[in-house]
C-alpha cells in the first residue's frame, strides 16, 4: 500500500538530519580538540580548525602539452551547498576563513540565448550576455563554442576544432580549458564588450532586441555552422534564459588563489530550482593546472565538502528555464 509523506514525516526528517549534523560537528572538534592537544606538548604549532594552509599534491597524470601558448586552464570544484551555505543560502563564516575569504562579494548577472529546441547547444555553441561587478559592470556578449577532450587529449580535441575551421592561433578567438571533476572541455570564445554592443541592461533587453543583438554580431563561423545562415536563422528564434544573478568570492586555498562562487539556479517562474557552489582555480600552463587539481581535490576531500560530478552549470540554466522537449 502507497504512503504518502506527511508534514510531521518530513519534519522528523529534517529534525534527524540536524541531529546527525550536530554529532558529526562535535565529533570533528572534539577529534580536532584532541590532536592540537597532542600536537601542541609535541612543540607542533596547529592553525585553526577547518583551515588547511598548505597541501602536497600527489602523485597525478598531467596531460600532454598541446604546444599552444594562447591557451588558459581553469579548474572547477562543485561543492556540497548543504555544508558551505547557512539557512539563507549565504557561505558559513567557517568556510570564509577555511578560503581565505576577507572582502565583499562581487555580483554577477547572466543571460543565456537558447532556441527552444536547443538549436545552438546540440551544436556546441552558446550564446550569453552578461554583466559583472568586478569588470566594472559592463555588458559583454560571448559567442562559444566547446568541444570535449576525450581521454584528456587536448591536441586531439584541438585537430577536430581545427577540422571545423576553428583558429590554431590566436585571433579573435580566446580559448580555454574547463577542467571538471570528470571531464575536460574545450572552449573557444568571442567576447565583445560594451563598445561594440552598447549599454545594455539585462532584465530590460526584450527577446527582440536580443535576437537582432545576436544575428547583428555572430561571427561567420557559428552564423554558417551546418549552413549558410544557420545561425542568424536560429538566432531569430531565441528565448531568454535568465537574468540570474551569483555572487563571487576571491581567496586563498591551500597557497593558491581561487574564486567561489554562488548561483542560485530559478527557473522562468522566479521558484528557486538548487544552489550551485563552485570553487575555481586558474593556471596557464598544463603541468601547473594538473598538479593543483590533484592537490585541491584531496584536500576538498579531507574536508568533506567535494562532490565527485561536474557542476554542468549551463546546462542546468537551460534546463530550468528552457526544458528540452
Amino acid at each position: 500500500m502507497l504512503r504518502f509523506r506527511t508534514r510531521q514525516d518530513t519534519d522528523a526528517r529534517e529534525e534527524n538530519k540536524m541531529k546527525k549534523e550536530c554529532i558529526r560537528g562535535m565529533i570533528r572538534r572534539i577529534t580536532a580538540g584532541l590532536t592540537a592537544a597532542v600536537l601542541a606538548v609535541a612543540g607542533v604549532v596547529v592553525p585553526p580548525a577547518g583551515i588547511i594552509t598548505s597541501y602536497a599534491a600527489p602523485e597525478t597524470t598531467i596531460p600532454a602539452d598541446p604546444g599552444v601558448d594562447w591557451i588558459s586552464y581553469e579548474l572547477k570544484f562543485l561543492l556540497d551547498s548543504n555544508q558551505v551555505l547557512d539557512d539563507n543560502y549565504q557561505l558559513k563564516e567557517e568556510w570564509k576563513t577555511a578560503f581565505g575569504i576577507s572582502g565583499e562579494p562581487g555580483e554577477g548577472e547572466v543571460m543565456y540565448l537558447e532556441t527552444e529546441d536547443r538549436d545552438f547547444e546540440s551544436e556546441g555553441w552558446f550564446n550569453r550576455l552578461r554583466r559583472r561587478s568586478w569588470k566594472d559592470n559592463k555588458p559583454q556578449l560571448t559567442y562559444k563554442k566547446r568541444y570535449t577532450v576525450p581521454d584528456m587529449d587536448i591536441a586531439a580535441a584541438l585537430e577536430s576544432a581545427k577540422a571545423d575551421g576553428l583558429p590554431d592561433s590566436a585571433g579573435i578567438f580566446e580559448m580555454e580549458i574547463d577542467w571538471g571533476y570528470k571531464e575536460m572541455k574545450l572552449s573557444f570564445n568571442v567576447n565583445l564588450g560594451q563598445k561594440k554592443i552598447g549599454d545594455i541592461s539585462l532584465p530590460d533587453i526584450t527577446e527582440e532586441e536580443a535576437r537582432q543583438l545576436l544575428q547583428e554580431k555572430m561571427p561567420a563561423l557559428e552564423d554558417d555552422w551546418k549552413d549558410t545562415g544557420w545561425g542568424t536563422e536560429a538566432a531569430g528564434r531565441v528565448r531568454k534564459a535568465g537574468p540570474l544573478k551569483y555572487t563571487r568570492f576571491e581567496g586563498t586555498y591551500i597557497g593558491k588563489d581561487v574564486k567561489l562562487e554562488i548561483w542560485p539556479v530559478k527557473g522562468a517562474d522566479g521558484d528557486e530550482d538548487s544552489y550551485i557552489v563552485e570553487l575555481s582555480y586558474e593556471s596557464k600552463t598544463v603541468s601547473d593546472a594538473a598538479a593543483a587539481k590533484a592537490a585541491i581535490t584531496e584536500a576538498l576531500d579531507k574536508e568533506g565538502i567535494l562532490l565527485h560530478e561536474d557542476s554542468l552549470k549551463t546546462q542546468r540554466i537551460l534546463d530550468a528555464w528552457i526544458p528540452r522537449k
